[in-house]
């Protein structure tokens, strides 16, 4: 069971629903161990900050903008082109 709520945490964390700060406290925050989750609405009311998120917004703009292009398609090791998408059937 701990192993999946540590997974479920981390999923959540990835995808920004859940700060690491409100896992680790409530997994650890108490007496025992827990496998409810405290959010606490406050902080997270009192911690939006637009002029963060437009910075981090421009910073991602630009890291992709920086970003090397995506490979191109051509022929494969066996001079397929196209990336060998003919189909062959063996019978």
């Amino acid at each position: 069971m701990r192993r999946t709520v540590a997974e479920t945490d981390a999923i959540y964390i990835d995808r920004g629903v859940l700060d690491p700060t409100e896992v680790a406290i409530s997994r650890f925050g108490g007496d025992r161990w827990s496998m409810n989750t405290l959010i606490d609405t406050k902080a997270r009311e009192n911690g939006y900050d637009p002029n963060e998120v437009e910075t981090l917004e421009s910073e991602k703009e630009k890291e992709i903008k920086e970003m090397p292009p995506e490979p191109t398609i051509g022929p494969d090791y066996l001079g397929n082109v196209n990336g060998g998408n003919d189909i062959i059937v063996l019978r």
